[in-house]
């Protein structure tokens, strides 16, 4: 079985707790340290082509490293070799082969995307050529900025978080080490093994290096089906600049969406989705203003992109899957008479701390600007076959610089939530998805679909009374108050009416997560002298 198949499967992935994955992190460095520094022997091996479709995993889940097509042997008192072909499979590419250049320290940066792959439950695979840098970009974002690490790593390990911490926060170091961009400044393989093993303090990581893809060719990718890897025989100076294509996201015609959708059947009229088949699968398909920087999104709390389309009037569709369970909407104060009649209190908080990842993961996704929903609500969040929340509806979502702080929304009348401020002056950040997250968890904790002003109001009277537990969903069963009362109040901090009051979506999750006091909430209903105060954004 090959490791990749555990990072791209749900279900698969799941079954990789963190022993097994420390076992596999730990047994790969192994074999790369056996290749780089064999016993008896004056030469070296350099894999050259190191990724997760390339480790093995037995019966144990023992790792192998395979696919030795790329690797080059080298004597040992050679510390670099000049190469006048580029290999690899982009995003594990080390940068240092923009010079021709590959050494033992080329695998090591391999290996340490891999490790932070198996860190955040993610490969870079569907990612675009432009954007597979991210991940390690957003990785020493979140240890540079000290996120809390349990926000960024795979969900599946949450329960295994507290019991491992140490130990996973160590191997999260140990990846961002290997990333960096000079190559003198990773650890060697013999090193890495006993950094993953003792109680040493680790050095400092700089900031990671990436090889610059787009000075590669689309004609220089392998004609297989089925393979990613490169082999280029232009030299670094030799390099084309063409307009780029994603990898595995399949393009479609026009012609070829209006057979997926069957001439645009709709599924939702006002919120530019649309429902398809596509290879006897149930999809989704979805316009969106985005471009291309959507198909950068690969997330366990995101819809998992299928196909795209570009050319069907200047308009940008999105094909996905459509998740086995529909969406949050369906469950709330019984909307789909076709589903289960009430979410129990597990689900609840899986869909609540995921919907919380996904937003999280938007505000931050690229090292140099980020994503708004710009329209999140029950409808947006669609529920797997395990009831993971994924995000999707991206038809008002917009891509912003990091230096920009919001953008102006002309036709805010089409969103089903509107926060206070768009609906003042048009003008939707961060704090704006903040704010229907916090709509959301009200919904989710009472059970409904409506969530008015005189709702509010409702909400606020129990609030001050103490009382607020009288209004949570009185079909629930076995849920702990303390923690009932805790996201209330969560909620209420999230629909706060001046923006700069809300917490941001990291601050949210670190609230779900820890029980840390949390601050007291104002009336989300402003008193006259306030409600047309100019929000600070």
């Amino acid at each position: 079985m090959y490791y990749k198949c555990y990072l791209t499967d749900d279900e698969k992935r799941e079954d990789l707790n963190w022993e097994r994955r420390f076992k596999i992190i730990e047994g790969i460095s192994r074999g790369l340290s056996y290749l780089h520094k064999r016993h008896n022997s004056k030469s070296v091996v350099v894999h050259r082509d190191l990724k997760p479709a390339n480790i093995l995993l037995d019966a144990d889940y023992n790792p192998k490293i395979a696919d030795f097509g790329l690797s080059k042997v080298f004597e040992t008192e050679d510390t670099h070799q000049i190469s006048q072909k580029g290999a690899g499979t982009p995003g594990y590419i080390p940068p240092e082969l923009n010079d021709g250049q590959y050494s033992p320290k080329s695998d090591v940066y391999s290996y340490g995307m891999i490790v932070l792959e198996i860190l955040a439950g993610c490969t870079l695979g569907r990612f675009k050529r432009e954007h597979r840098k991210k991940l390690s970009h957003v990785m020493w974002e979140q240890w540079k900025n000290k996120w809390p690490l349990i926000d960024i790593i795979d969900y599946s390990l949450q329960e295994d978080f507290e019991e491992h911490e140490e130990e996973i926060e160590r191997c999260y170091r140990i990846g961002l080490l290997c990333v960096q961009e000079n190559p003198k400044k990773r650890p060697d393989m013999e090193h890495v093994l006993v950094l993953l093993r003792n109680d040493d303090s680790l050095s400092t990581p700089s900031y990671p290096g990436f090889y610059p893809e787009n000075k590669r060719s689309l004609d220089s990718t392998s004609d297989t089906e089925n393979s990613d890897t490169i082999e280029s025989d232009s030299g670094p100076e030799d390099a084309s600049n063409p307009e780029l294509q994603p990898l595995f996201i399949t393009e479609y015609s026009p012609e070829d969406l209006n057979i997926i959708t069957e001439n645009f059947s709709i599924l939702d009229e006002n919120r530019f989705q649309y429902m398809g088949s596509l290879d006897g699968q149930t999809v989704a398909v979805e316009e969106t203003n985005m471009g291309s920087d959507i198909l950068a999104l690969e997330h366990p709390n995101i819809i998992n992109i299928l196909a795209y389309c570009s050319e069907v009037e200047q308009k940008y569709f999105i094909i996905y899957e459509y998740p086995t369970n529909g969406h949050l909407a369906d469950y709330l104060n019984g909307q789909d008479q076709t589903r289960p009649e009430h979410l129990e209190w597990g689900t609840r908080v899986k869909i609540i701390k995921g919907v919380a990842r996904g937003i999280s993961f938007l505000h931050h996704v690229f090292e140099d600007g980020y994503i708004i929903h710009g329209d999140l609500n029950p409808s947006k969040i669609y529920l797997d076959n395990s009831w993971n929340a994924k995000l999707c509806g991206f038809g008002s979502a917009n891509v912003l610089d990091e230096d920009q702080d919001f953008f102006e929304f002309s036709e805010y009348e089409t969103l089903q939530f509107i926060p206070p401020e768009v609906a003042a002056y048009g003008w939707y950040s961060k704090k704006s998805d903040v704010y229907n997250y916090g709509k959301i968890l009200l919904q989710i904790l009472v059970n409904t679909s409506v969530v008015d002003r005189a709702f509010f109001s409702k909400v606020w009277k129990k609030w001050e009374q103490d009382e607020i537990l009288e209004l949570l969903d009185p079909k629930l069963n076995q849920c702990p108050d303390e923690e009932a009362q805790r996201y209330f109040q969560i909620a209420l901090l999230c629909v706060q009416y001046e923006p700069e009051k809300r917490p941001s979506m990291p601050e949210v999750l670190k609230m779900l997560n820890s029980d840390e006091p949390l601050p007291p909430p104002f009336n989300p209903i402003p008193s006259s002298s306030h409600a047309t105060r100019l929000p600070e954004m």
